[in-house]
């Protein structure tokens, strides 16, 4: 039998990009999925927001738990999509990249 109002248990994979908060209504943030430990009050295991970069270089890492996650949406774009929308020639187009 289906719960009504219930959400979808999504699937992640180690190391995806996802967004997580606890129960207590804290904003949503991006972290690194590590695994699920079923049955668990926080039962989101993630690398800690301080370790990303170690995670990411194959480094020791921590990690932190939450009650909740959900898939990262993102959107494919290219440089001449960002040219485009901002008015300016592509070989002028700077980007700097994802800090850790």
């Amino acid at each position: 039998m289906k719960t009504p109002n219930r959400m979808k248990e999504e699937e992640f994979k180690r190391g995806e990009k996802v967004l997580v908060r606890d129960s207590d209504g804290s904003k949503w943030h991006e972290s690194i999925f590590i695994t699920k430990i079923d049955g668990g009050i926080y039962p989101y295991v993630v690398v800690d927001s301080n370790y990303r970069f170690d995670f990411v270089n194959g480094k020791k890492f921590d990690i932190t738990r939450y009650t909740h996650c959900k898939k990262l949406q993102s959107k494919e774009i290219t440089m001449q999509d960002i040219a485009d929308k901002f008015g300016i020639n592509i070989n002028d187009l700077k980007i700097k990249k994802w800090k850790h």
